[in-house]
C-alpha cells in the first residue's frame, strides 16, 4: 500500500464522516422543527371558532352582514393555519453567491406565529440548516452548519421585530 492510497483513504473517510454527521445534524434540526410545528398547529386548531367569526359581523355595515350571511361565510372562521413549501436561492450578504435552498414554513393565524425550516447547500456535501420562528410574539433564529455547528442563535427585541414583520408581510 502506497502513501498516496493511505492519504486518499483517510481523506475519503473524513469526507464520509462529515457527510454522515451533516445528515444526522440536519435530521435533528428537522425533528426540532416538527415538534414546534405540531405545537403551533395544536394552538391554531384550538383558536378561531365560527362563533367568533359571527361575532365579528357586528363591526361591519348591514349590507356586508347580509352578503356574508347569504354566502355562508359566518359559519366558517377561515383558515387557522397554512404550510408553504419554498425552493430558490438565498445568500448571506449582497456580495455573496446564491445558494440553492428548500424550505417549509407553517403559519398559525390565531394566535399569530410561524416556524420555518430550511436547508441550503453551500458546497457539494455541505449545507446550512436553519430554523426561524415566531411564537407568543417572540422570535428565535437558529442556523447551524451541517446541523451541528451553530452559526447563529439569536433572540431579543430585534429578532422579535424581524420575525413579526416577516409574519405580517
Amino acid at each position: 500500500m502506497t502513501a498516496a492510497s493511505i492519504i486518499l483513504g483517510i481523506v475519503l473517510g473524513l469526507v464520509f464522516v462529515a457527510w454522515t454527521a451533516g445528515r444526522v445534524g440536519a435530521a435533528r434540526m428537522r425533528a426540532l422543527y416538527e415538534r414546534e410545528r405540531a405545537s403551533l398547529l395544536a394552538r391554531a386548531r384550538s383558536g378561531a371558532t365560527a362563533s367568533r367569526a359571527a361575532d365579528a359581523l357586528d363591526a361591519v355595515p348591514e349590507p356586508v352582514r347580509r352578503y356574508l350571511r347569504t354566502a355562508g361565510s359566518t359559519e366558517d372562521p377561515g383558515p387557522r393555519a397554512a404550510t408553504l413549501h419554498q425552493t430558490g436561492g438565498i445568500r448571506t450578504a449582497p456580495d455573496k453567491p446564491w445558494m440553492p435552498f428548500r424550505s417549509e414554513q407553517t403559519y398559525s393565524f390565531d394566535p399569530p406565529g410561524f416556524t420555518w425550516f430550511a436547508r441550503a447547500r453551500i458546497a457539494p456535501g455541505v449545507e446550512i440548516v436553519a430554523r426561524d420562528r415566531l411564537v407568543d410574539e417572540r422570535g428565535h433564529m437558529l442556523i447551524r452548519l451541517g446541523g451541528f455547528i451553530t452559526v447563529a442563535d439569536a433572540v431579543g427585541p430585534e429578532i422579535d421585530q424581524g420575525a413579526a414583520l416577516r409574519f405580517w408581510g
